[in-house]
């Protein structure tokens, strides 16, 4: 069974923003936990989207264009 296992590089998902790309490992249920609690509102605290992908992106980065991973505009929003 373990022969038609996918390979390691073959189980990374690669994105492509404009001219820039970047590969992340699957995510794993700790890294949806987390950040999925940043996306629920609480009485005690607001929803932070934002971190949310943050933590994501950060956890689960294996390599590319590093202004992906930094970029801090607000252009699309």
């Amino acid at each position: 069974m373990s022969e038609n296992k996918p390979k390691k590089e073959d189980r990374y998902t690669t994105i492509t923003v404009d001219e820039y790309s970047c590969r992340l490992k699957p995510m794993t249920r700790s890294v949806f936990k987390t950040a999925f609690a940043l996306m629920t509102p609480s009485l005690n605290k607001d929803m932070d989207i934002l971190g949310a992908g943050q933590i994501i992106l950060n956890t689960l980065w294996v390599d590319g264009d590093e202004e992906l991973r930094d970029d801090e505009s607000d252009e699309n929003m």
